[in-house]
């Protein structure tokens, strides 16, 4: 079970890396999407790890018996339990109020979350900042 000292902690490191998102308006226009930077590569560890985290979390809640082990494993147990996360839509404020879906490629059988694919190679080769784009940063 998650305690509120696990949930205080992950809110906090999600409001952090929420300011750092927030603050690329200040430099970067909506539009320039193929624009990279380390600062974006900053920001997309921390939130595919931030979801990585969430997602072994939500798991243990729904399916306590089970150890998933990787985003395939990851998409069964939540999709067996909240196939609506595919349709969750969230506005971006600062961004003109552009909506995405983070997750609506799991909407598809085999399909993997597009933005996932790009964080694990960053994450598995450092040196690959030109993948740290602003567009990713929308996903």
């Amino acid at each position: 079970m998650i305690d509120i000292w696990e949930i205080d902690r992950l809110w906090r490191v999600y409001r952090t890396v929420e300011k750092d998102l927030v603050a690329v308006d200040s430099y970067v226009e909506p539009g320039q999407n193929n624009v990279y930077s380390v600062v974006f590569k900053k920001i997309i560890l921390l939130s595919g790890a931030l979801i990585e985290e969430a997602f072994k979390k939500l798991c243990a809640i729904i399916a306590p018996e089970e150890r998933p082990g990787n985003i395939g494993e990851y998409k069964k147990i939540i999709l067996s339990s909240i196939p609506a996360i595919c349709s969750i839509k969230i506005c971006v404020q600062s961004w003109n109020y552009q909506m995405v879906q983070p997750f609506s490629d799991w909407a598809e059988k085999d399909s993997k979350l597009s933005f996932w694919e790009v964080y694990n190679t960053i994450k598995h080769n450092p040196d690959n900042i030109k993948k740290s784009t602003f567009a990713l940063l929308l996903i």
